[in-house]
């Protein structure tokens, strides 16, 4: 859980990192984990494609979405 909680805040301090910057650099932002239900794990669709879910990849998945919009806006796009 305190794993969980301190990749929660490392995320959203690198979302918030830039966002003031008048640099152009790509940022890049990168996680890794353990897997472990419920905070990850592989779900199979019906079809038999599987992918990765959870608490934490969702949290991940939503600071990257923001990020990029963050970063969509100060690049006068």
């Amino acid at each position: 859980m305190r794993s969980g909680l301190f990749f929660l805040l490392l995320l959203i301090a690198a979302a918030a990192g830039e966002e003031g910057s008048s640099d152009k650099r790509k940022v890049v932002m990168r996680g890794a984990w353990l897997p472990e239900p419920p905070y990850q794990f592989e779900e199979v669709k019906p079809g038999g494609e599987v992918f990765l879910t959870g608490f934490d990849v969702e949290v991940a998945r939503a600071a990257f979405r923001r990020a990029e919009t963050l970063g969509s806006r100060g690049s006068g796009k």
